[in-house]
């Protein structure tokens, strides 16, 4: 997702829907980077893209998809795998 949009910051979305879904963001503006992430972030790819950093941020995706750490709903960690996960850290 581009962070300038047309109409407006892609920001002023999430003040209104509630996303939950992993975003990638794109854009040409250093300035965002905390606030994506803050908003469900895998990764902040800054304008111009090359292919490795698309490829990187879809495996990104891909291994937290695959994460055993994962509940069953796909929301959330588990409360009892959470000191496990801090452990292997």
């Amino acid at each position: 997702m581009d962070i300038h949009l047309a109409d407006g910051s892609a920001f002023e979305i999430f003040e209104h829907i509630h996303i939950t879904c992993p975003i990638i963001f794109a854009t040409t503006y250093e300035g965002y980077a905390l606030r994506a992430f803050k908003a469900n972030s895998i990764d902040y790819l800054l304008k111009p893209i090359c292919k490795e950093d698309v490829e990187h941020a879809f495996e990104k995706l891909e291994s937290l998809q695959n994460s055993p750490f994962k509940n069953k709903d796909d929301s959330q960690t588990h409360d009892n795998e959470l000191p496990q996960l801090i452990h292997s850290l």
